[in-house]
């Protein structure tokens, strides 16, 4: 915990430094540029929100340089070129030390199945996928969430903003209901990030809209009893909250810390204001007619 909160501290100051001090950045981090890209890619493989870190990083860095060399021009009077430069060298040194690997290792190289993973979040074509799942089911391994390496989100998790890898992992047997190892389902996860083409096809697929996250998973989560409807609320559209109570789910559901899909909502920043007040009179009325008044 200390060394934890040590790095962390270390982190804040070289990152304050590198906006106001740049001259007095340390010229040795921990890691080569090498070493994090080396870590970063399998890690941006292990599933769907690595994945989408890794692109928003991969997108966002060019635009910090950018950035960067311009304040560099109004605020310290360099020139253009020199600005661009020292830019790049700010930036090098900020991810440097923003990310800590292990010394003298190198991550495990990649096995069919990561492979597999990689290219589903990747949305490669199926002709090259087919290969890997025959291979696959060839060797006793079904594409279920056994089949991914620990730490690493089961195949149609990572699927989920491509329904048409979705449909040929669940054609070739992944179960629709499948958990990864905090006890969340596919449509949780279509819920939390607000895919409503994979969300509709889970629910054809007759995936259970009102599974419920357990405490008997690998890696427990705090609050327990969660459900797709949940997620939604705190963190989706108001097109998908109707579709989960379209398709059934409870509104009357609670966690474990008695929270209601009301107190989701109310966390809920992404949605329009107009849209959230929809969505709050939707759910009302779901609860309503599952529980009329005498």
């Amino acid at each position: 915990m200390v060394a934890n909160a040590r790095l962390q501290l270390e982190q804040i100051t070289i990152e304050a430094t590198a906006v106001t001090r740049p001259w007095a950045l340390p010229d040795k981090p921990y890691n080569t540029r090498a070493t994090v890209e080396t870590w970063l890619k399998p890690w941006g493989s292990a599933g769907l929100w690595n994945y989408r870190r890794y692109r928003e990083l991969q997108r966002m860095e060019p635009r910090a340089v950018r950035g960067l060399a311009r304040d560099l021009v109004q605020n310290f009077g360099l020139s253009p070129a020199a600005a661009e430069r020292e830019a790049r060298r700010i930036d090098d040194l900020v991810i440097r030390s923003r990310f800590m690997f292990p010394a003298n290792a190198d991550p495990a190289d990649l096995v069919e199945r990561e492979r597999l993973q990689a290219l589903i979040l990747a949305g490669a074509p199926t002709r090259r996928l087919r290969p890997l799942l025959a291979n696959l089911s060839e060797a006793g391994v079904a594409p279920r969430p056994d089949s991914c390496s620990p730490g690493m989100e089961p195949f149609l998790f990572s699927a989920l903003e491509r329904p048409r890898i979705m449909r040929l992992l669940l054609d070739a047997g992944a179960s629709v209901d499948e958990r990864n190892g905090f006890g969340k389902t596919a449509l949780m996860s279509a819920a939390h990030f607000d895919l409503l083409p994979a969300a509709r096809l889970l629910l054809a697929r007759k995936a259970d809209v009102n599974a419920r996250i357990g405490t008997d998973e690998p890696y427990p989560l705090r609050i327990t009893g969660r459900t797709a409807l949940m997620y939604a609320a705190e963190n989706a559209s108001y097109g998908m909250i109707a579709l989960l109570l379209r398709a059934g789910a409870d509104p009357a559901a609670v966690d474990s810390a008695k929270h209601d899909v009301f107190v989701y909502l109310s966390r809920n920043t992404l949605m329009p204001p107009r849209d959230h007040d929809r969505a709050a009179a939707l759910l009302h009325a779901a609860l309503a007619r599952k529980s009329p008044t005498p």
